[in-house]
């Protein structure tokens, strides 16, 4: 079971590093940076879009390097 578990988590590998790693460094930019949010946006939703998206961009290229 844990050996499914953990091959799970490679395989998902590039995803699980951008929501685990990336979105709350990117959140801490933000805050630390002070970055004005239009409209009330939370810091949290633009650290996710951000760090959501390179991870699924990675997930689904299969690379982090952007030329191939």
């Amino acid at each position: 079971m844990l050996v499914k578990l953990i091959e799970l988590i490679f395989k998902f590998g590039p995803l699980v590093f951008g929501l685990g790693f990336l979105v709350p460094l990117f959140h801490a930019l933000i805050v630390r940076l002070d970055i004005a949010l239009p409209f009330g946006i939370s810091a949290w939703l633009i650290a996710l879009a951000l760090g959501g998206g390179l991870g699924l961009m990675a997930q689904v290229r299969g690379s982090w390097i952007w030329q191939r």
